[in-house]
């Protein structure tokens, strides 16, 4: 019996550390794989111990999709903000209370704009008309580093200073504009 018991507690060990590594949840297999241990090893009946229940879903906690962005975001940095073709340097960042995308000046700190996060309908790559020079004097923006915040009545264009940024820069403000739309107390 002792032998069988065994068998048991080897069977739905390997069962428990299959099914959590098959559901991405590698750190729970040492305490889900001890409690089938346990389970097999206290007296249960002949095979009944290899067919175990899933580990019970984690309290309703809800995912930070901003996790990856929000210091980042909170920071800022320094983008080329453009309007109609002239552009000027300035520290881009969200505003404490996550309702504004702000950009002052990166010497002084003095506000220089503002867009409400409500007046945003998304966030494209590319050359916008803000970023186009009328008479083609000047500095022409990177078209690789450039991308919109799309607004109600107005844009804001803007220009990173490396390439590899831009993508980075265009996920997190698409999802602070998705998250704030979708579940704004999420943002606090």
């Amino acid at each position: 019996d002792i032998t069988r018991y065994g068998r048991s507690a080897v069977l739905s060990m390997s069962a428990l550390e299959n099914l959590s590594q098959s559901e991405g949840l590698a750190s729970g297999a040492g305490a889900g794989a001890g409690a089938g241990a346990g389970a097999g090893l206290g007296g249960s009946t002949g095979g009944m111990t290899t067919k175990s229940a899933p580990p019970p879903p984690p309290p309703d906690k809800k995912v930070d999709r901003l996790k990856d962005y929000r210091n980042m975001l909170s920071a800022g940095s320094v983008l080329n903000v453009w309007t109609k073709g002239k552009y000027k340097p300035c520290h881009v960042l969200v505003s404490s209370d996550w309702r504004n995308i702000v950009w002052q000046d990166p010497k002084t700190s003095k506000k220089l704009g503002a867009m409400d996060l409500r007046a945003v309908a998304g966030v494209e790559a590319g050359v916008k008309p803000g970023h186009t020079k009328k008479f083609g004097l000047g500095r022409k923006v990177k078209e690789d580093c450039a991308f919109s915040v799309i607004g109600d009545r107005h844009n804001l264009d803007l220009e990173v200073m490396v390439a590899a940024q831009r993508k980075r820069w265009v996920k997190a403000l698409s999802t602070l504009v998705e998250v704030f739309k979708t579940d704004p107390a999420a943002l606090r």
